[in-house]
């Protein structure tokens, strides 16, 4: 019964005041967009596995310079592929 009248009271109020309700209901209809949406984005992007047939064997390669942290030359690659026979494919 205590709930029934809650319900009743947040009825009326709601119908009283047509604005505040509509501005409830966007920011909620909001906030369960932005929600969705990024729980999407981690999903596709983090929580999925990698579209690869063995993911668990990839492995990034950087070089490491003095201030410089940036991918590797082609030419690098080529001689890391040809010297080091773990590495099947680049």
């Amino acid at each position: 019964d205590l709930w029934w009248g809650d319900l009743r009271f947040a009825w009326r109020n709601a119908v009283r005041r047509p604005g505040f309700t509509l501005l409830v209901a966007l920011t909620l209809a909001l906030g369960l967009g932005v929600n969705s949406a990024v729980f999407a984005l981690i999903d596709a992007v983090l929580l999925r596995p990698l579209p690869y047939r063995e993911p668990s064997r990839l492995v990034r390669s950087s070089s490491f310079h003095s201030s410089d942290c940036s991918m590797p030359s082609l030419p690098l690659l080529i001689i890391v592929r040809k010297t080091l026979p773990v590495i099947s494919s680049i």
